[in-house]
């Protein structure tokens, strides 16, 4: 993020925003293969625990597409808060599952 405020560049935080969301479009196109791949295989305990994974990693790219798409600020806030979820805050799970349905 620095690098592209710092060069100046125009429309540096749409690009940043645009990169959040294809890197979350990843993770849940991963995390949805996972599921649907392992969840028939795998015992329950490694299945759980490797889910945690992939829904960390989803809601973190989500909490950071809607943090940016409020504006820098948003996301400023939100770390002197500390409920940055890839700095260690807890995933809300009732969202997670309105959001996502899993």
């Amino acid at each position: 993020m620095e690098r592209l405020q710092e060069a100046g560049q125009p429309g540096w935080l749409e690009t940043l925003v645009q990169d959040l969301q294809d890197k979350l479009d990843a993770s849940l196109c991963n995390a949805n293969a996972f599921r649907r791949e392992e969840g028939r295989r795998s015992d329950s305990k490694r299945f759980n625990a490797a889910l945690h994974v992939h829904r960390r990693r989803v809601a973190g790219f989500h909490q950071l597409v809607v943090l940016f798409r409020q504006g820098e600020g948003a996301f400023g806030s939100a770390r002197g808060d500390r409920s940055v979820i890839f700095e260690g805050f807890r995933v809300n799970r009732s969202y997670f599952w309105q959001a996502y349905g899993w």
